[in-house]
């Protein structure tokens, strides 16, 4: 029979949707097919004779016969019948594909710079034989040897360990300070038994054992000193630093002074317990909290090693060299002659001058600026005083906001869960806590001074609902204003409906099929108005009308970045669930969505990409690192 024939009898629309045949002859025809019988489905028998196709797995090492899904009359079958066929036939492409990648990472360049720049990015590649300028240098056993020949200009020896040599030569030496000092450096670094059952054996033949701890005893023999009764860290560390009380009427430049003199300019610093060598256990001690408790009469021991807090600690002594009070009890700046209120950090700084202060941008401050052209209310920056900070805090709205720089608050920085902790903190106060990030206020300025406007009730521009028509419009219309008012931009919504009036589009809603679980849901996808407008009873009226247009349950997903408990879904749906936190990439001063960078994507995505490792770890190895939200919440409309 030909195939004509069965198309005319079963498809229809130009998109050959699939229909069930009338006609019994042909119906038997397709149930008839000898070669299509292992196939149970008739819809799947009539795409394959259509098609002319007999459906198999395209992984090549498959033996288990099973066919792959069918998906629809668009798509046909699947590639692979189960997902780990199709993780073989991916690894198989990476495999083929990785050594293309690395010639166009090669290209152009000569081998020392090419394993320069390999070696430099610390990159473990295990192919980087085949690129083709390295081929006279096969002999090398590894990048490491051939980037100390060829960038370095010599090839290093590892060193290896032999207990019996390394254990005679400790031995052996009569100076107790420098047998206790060599018999540590491998007690740390090797730790055979056999290794150290002779040393301390020796050990306590030469010096007397005071406390149990046998490296507490080395390190008190060595110092000259007398065990204490507790407070020992390590070795290197020994005891934990006491408080060093300093006199408040200095000024901090000697305050500084002093303690270098003191303690030195460079001082170990770590966040890890074990090495925590100040005064009553304080985590996280930074050059910032040191200056943030001079006014107790006391500083804590500190890094000059941390680049965010030598900023901020310059800034503060250029700020309090540079300012003199009035006596409004404001400061004024003798640089640039700023008047300004003192904030809550411990000294008065001049924001104009020293406009990146720990974490301070100057993005931030046009964020606080422009909500000093809107509002007259008090506002605080960087205010502690709650318990936790805020970059920006309005008392009589109980609103803050945060800016949050993407680079500084990805995972290279911070926990996953720094921003959402931050919002739980605020709104167990009942604060409205909204975190902005710099890509954002980059890219979508309009759309984040709208947002912040309309939190702070200073929207006057307004459109009755009543007065509008409801139209259903083209993906062109509603991308185009979502685009230019919405802070997620376009979407991939099915449906789409638009609010006019005067014949001007002043708000969409767009919907799309869930497939997120098993019950079958329409989901709001985008909600939005003109910029700086309210438009009255608008979403009331656009979401009845999408419910009794399909009659169908809808869900959607507030982000809690911008949403507070109390919003508009809240009081018309039912919150369903807290959807963890999600996170995104930044590209080019551009937030990607995560679906972008999932593993199999990554080879045609990445300069370099290895198949033996995580999405993440390819991610972090391009200096791509995740940027978290704070989540979502989940409402049945």
């Amino acid at each position: 029979m030909e195939i004509e024939i069965i198309k005319a009898s079963y498809l229809k629309g130009e998109k050959q949707r699939y229909s069930e045949t009338k006609n019994q002859e042909i119906f038997n025809f397709i149930e008839e097919l000898p070669h299509l019988e292992h196939i149970k489905s008739h819809k799947e028998k009539v795409y394959c004779y259509i098609n002319s196709l007999v459906p198999k797995c395209k992984e090549e090492s498959c033996t288990s016969g099973k066919i792959p899904k069918f998906e629809n009359f668009t798509k046909g079958f699947k590639d692979y019948c189960s997902i780990s066929c199709g993780s073989k036939a991916s690894s198989k492409q990476a495999n083929k594909t990785i050594e293309l990648n690395i010639e166009k990472l090669a290209e152009g360049l000569t081998p020392k710079e090419i394993v320069q720049k390999l070696y430099t990015k610390e990159l473990k590649i295990q192919k980087y034989r085949s690129i083709k300028a390295l081929e006279p240098y096969q002999n090398f056993k590894n990048l490491e040897e051939l980037y100390n020949h060829l960038v370095l200009g010599e090839v290093k020896e590892k060193k290896l360990f032999n207990i019996e040599i390394e254990l005679n030569e400790v031995l052996n030496t009569k100076n107790t300070k420098d047998f206790i000092i060599k018999g540590q450096k491998y007690n740390m670094h090797y730790k055979y038994h056999t290794f150290n059952e002779v040393f301390f054996k020796e050990l306590y033949s030469r010096i007397e054992k005071k406390t149990d701890n046998h490296i507490e005893n080395m390190y008190c023999f060595v110092h000259n000193i007398e065990p204490k009764d507790k407070g020992f860290i390590n070795f290197k560390l020994g005891y934990k630093k006491e408080i060093v009380l300093i006199n408040y009427s200095k000024e901090p430049l000697e305050i500084l002074e002093q303690f270098k003199e003191k303690y030195g300019e460079y001082i170990n610093y770590s966040k890890n317990l074990d090495y925590m060598y100040w005064v009553n256990h304080f985590e996280g001690v930074t050059l910032k909290d040191c200056f943030n408790n001079i006014s107790k009469g006391y500083i804590k021991e500190f890094s000059f090693n941390d680049k965010l807090d030598r900023d901020y600690i310059n800034s503060m002594l250029l700020s309090k060299k540079d300012l003199i009070k009035l006596d409004s009890g404001k400061y004024k700046c003798l640089k640039c002659d700023n008047v300004f209120e003192k904030t809550t950090v411990s000294n008065p700084i001049c924001r104009v001058c020293t406009p990146k202060i720990a974490g301070f941008s100057l993005q931030e401050k046009e964020v606080f600026d422009y909500i000093k052209t809107i509002y007259d209310g008090e506002i605080l920056e960087n205010t502690r005083h709650l318990g936790f900070e805020m970059d920006i805090f309005i008392p009589e709205l109980d609103i803050g906001i945060e800016y949050n720089g993407t680079y500084w608050h990805s995972a290279r920085f911070k926990t996953k869960d720094y921003h959402l902790k931050k919002t739980e903190k605020a709104e167990a106060l009942n604060i409205h806590l909204i975190h902005i990030f710099s890509t954002e206020w980059l890219n979508k300025k309009e759309i984040v001074e709208s947002i912040i406007k309309a939190k702070l009730n200073k929207i006057s521009t307004k459109i009755y609902a009543r007065k509008c028509k409801i139209k259903e419009i083209t993906a062109q219309e509603s991308n185009q204003f979502l685009d230019k008012n919405h802070i997620q931009g376009s979407d991939n919504a099915k449906y789409r409906y638009g609010l006019f009036n005067n014949g001007n589009l002043v708000q969409v809603l767009t919907l799309k099929r869930s497939h997120r679980s098993k019950d079958k849901y329409l989901e709001l996808k985008r909600s939005a108005s003109l910029l700086c407008t309210s438009v009255v009873g608008g979403f009331s009226r656009l979401l009845k009308f999408a419910k009794e247009k399909h009659k169908e349950d809808i869900i959607t997903f507030a982000d809690r970045r911008y949403s507070y408990k109390e919003n508009v879904y809240s009081k018309i749906g039912t919150l369903i669930d807290t959807i963890p936190m999600n996170y995104f990439y930044e590209v080019d001063e551009v937030l990607k969505s995560r679906e972008q960078f999932q593993k199999h994507k990554l080879k045609d995505i990445l300069d370099v990409f290895d198949e033996n490792l995580t999405a993440h770890e390819n991610c972090h190895m391009n200096d791509l690192y995740e940027i978290y939200d704070c989540g979502n919440f989940k409402y049945l409309l």
